[in-house]
């Protein structure tokens, strides 16, 4: 999920680049497609936006058939539904947590959150031991928020 996200932001960072005002939410969605078709912009600008819209076509389809596929094995799980109503978690994902591997188990998610600094980690693991998972989490987690910290800190 986080490879499409990324192609969506690299789009607005051009749009922003060339000042373009994105008036919709969703600039991949059908205004934003004919917003972006109409654009007048540089052919290398022009370019990468195709190709971050070619990807983001290619994820789109292929989390549509994972959806397909995943979602009605998933209906009679009470741990899908109880995932699904946190905002932001898709079928997609979701699915990989509930999902059982069978050489693996089940994939158990952890979460750490640092009230002070209003952020969070959520770390995804198949060990069952939760002290050890929970330090193998924080020892993760610690040295990326040090750095998010320092870069916000030095600009």
């Amino acid at each position: 999920m986080n490879l499409r996200t990324s192609c969506r932001n690299q789009a607005h960072g051009v749009m922003a680049e060339q000042g373009v005002v994105v008036p919709m939410s969703d600039l991949f969605g059908a205004g934003g497609a004919a917003l972006l078709d109409g654009l007048p912009l540089p052919a290398d600008h022009a370019a990468r936006v195709r190709a971050l819209r070619a990807v983001t076509d290619t994820l789109d389809q292929q989390l549509t058939l994972l959806n397909r596929e995943m979602v009605p094995r998933l209906t009679d799980d009470v741990g899908y539904h109880a995932i699904q109503k946190i905002g932001g978690i898709g079928p997609a994902l979701t699915a990989v947590f509930v999902t059982e591997d069978p050489q693996l188990g089940k994939a158990v998610p952890y979460g750490i959150y640092d009230l002070a600094a209003n952020t969070g980690w959520v770390d995804v693991g198949t060990d069952h031991d939760t002290a050890a998972f929970a330090v193998a989490s924080i020892r993760r987690w610690c040295p990326k928020a040090r750095r998010r910290r320092w870069t916000r800190a030095g600009t």
